[in-house]
Parts: structure tokens; sequence; C-alpha cells
């Protein structure tokens, strides 16, 4: 990651809207109905929606930027796709602290769709034509209007793990594992393209409140203590970032 003495360099989140027709087309394909021609159209959507996302970036004065997530149904669930082992289908998920405002859970909740896969078999990662996509279109984006830094996300194997239901292997920690093993590929593959990767890892705040079942405080510190130790070992053969004391 690029450090300034000059300026504060900006960025965003990660996620950033899609044009409605794309968004469409990503909602059918997630649902597998998505037809032969728009299937065959989809990659040029993709690529055009990354060119128009990272020129209003740079447009807009932000100095590290990104694709906008534009190729990914969710932030998380996309993951779907680019491992194996995804063939069942999980229960949902509980939000614990709306238990307490049953009125306003009514509101939040109506209209989504809780459904989303669960493992039933073993983990592999195997997205690797979709990642090489995503990376020659963000590069090849990228190359027209020359920022600071460009950053790819990609999801942690906490989260993964909180909305993809382990439906197979014995222990959770099992399974947490076999994920972090699998996404490693797409870690250092980020890294290698000369992307900062910025891994999204909600479940180290959410971990808790939004699970199959609701921990206890000390529980909770346990399993994140776990899930921060299997980051780290899937992205052990990713150079640390400098600090500024030694880049002065």
């Amino acid at each position: 990651m690029k450090h300034s003495m000059e300026r504060i360099l900006t960025t965003h989140v990660g996620s950033l809207p899609r044009p409605p027709a794309l968004a469409q087309a990503m909602v059918k394909r997630d649902r597998g109905t998505l037809s032969a021609g728009e299937a065959a159209a989809l990659p040029q959507q993709i690529c055009e929606a990354v060119d128009g996302v990272v020129r209003k970036q740079a447009e807009t004065g932000l100095d590290i930027i990104n694709d906008g997530e534009a190729s990914k149904i969710g932030y998380a669930t996309y993951v779907r796709a680019r491992l194996s082992g995804f063939e069942g289908t999980s229960r949902g998920l509980t939000i614990w602290d709306l238990d307490e405002v049953p009125e306003f859970a009514g509101r939040a909740l109506e209209g989504l769709d809780p459904v989303t896969p669960a493992c039933t078999g073993p983990i592999t990662f195997q997205g690797h034509a979709a990642l090489e996509e995503d990376i020659k279109n963000l590069k090849s984006a990228t190359e027209k209007v020359k920022p600071a830094d460009v950053f790819m996300t990609a999801a942690s194997p906490g989260v993964i793990a909180i909305y993809l239901e382990n439906q197979h292997y014995g222990t959770t920690e099992e399974y947490w594992q076999a994920i972090a093993e699998a996404m490693r590929v797409e870690y250092e593959a980020i890294v290698a393209a000369g992307f900062i990767l910025q891994l999204d890892a909600p479940d180290l705040a959410m971990g808790r409140h939004v699970s199959k079942e609701l921990l206890s405080v000390d529980e909770f510190r346990r399993q994140m203590a776990v899930r921060v130790e299997l980051l780290n070992h899937a992205c052990r053969n990713i150079p640390s970032v400098l600090s500024i004391s030694q880049l002065a």
C-alpha cells in the first residue's frame, strides 16, 4: 500500500452500485435462470461496468480505487461459484439482537431471501477463470486512469463460514481451515497481480449476533482469536505492509 506525505490518500469501502441491467443479470445467474444469450453477454457487461465505475472513481478524485465488486453477487456469497463443495442449502441465519425488537425485525427482514448454499463436500478453489477475468478487467480499466493505487476485495474465511453453513466437516474449526486454505489461492493471486488485497472480515464484529446460535462473550472471543490466526495463515505468503517509520 502506498503512503503519501503530501495529502491523505482517499478510497472507499469496496462495493459500489452496479448498472441496473447488470444487477438483474447477476441475480439471474445466481438463481440459475440466465438464458444462453444473457450468459454470453454477461462478460462484456461486467467489463463495461468495471470501466465505468473505475472512471467514475477517478473523476470523483479517489486515489485508491477498485472494480466496485461489479462481478460479484455479494461480498461473501460470491465464493459459491469459486469453491467446490457448496451444493446444499443453508438453513439461514438468526440476527439475535433483533429478537428484542420484533416489530422492527419484521420490517427490516421483509422481502429478503435468506436461502444460501451449504457446504456438503470437500472445499477446493476452482474459480481461477473468474478470478483471472476480474484481474484482467481491473488492470485494463485502471491503466486508462492511472490511480495512486488499486485494490481488490476478497471474503475472509470467517464471513464465508457465517453465510454458508457447514454440513460436511466434523468441526467448525476444520471448516474454517478448509475455507482459509482454498481462499489463499485468491488472496495470493490478487497480490501477485499488483493490487492491494482488501479482506472483508465483518465476522470479527458480527460473528456473535449473526449466527446459528448466540455465543457467550468468552466463546465469541475465543472464536475470533482462531479466525484471526487462520487469516494470518492464509496470508502467510503475502508481504506485510511497510509502516510510515520504515518509509522515513
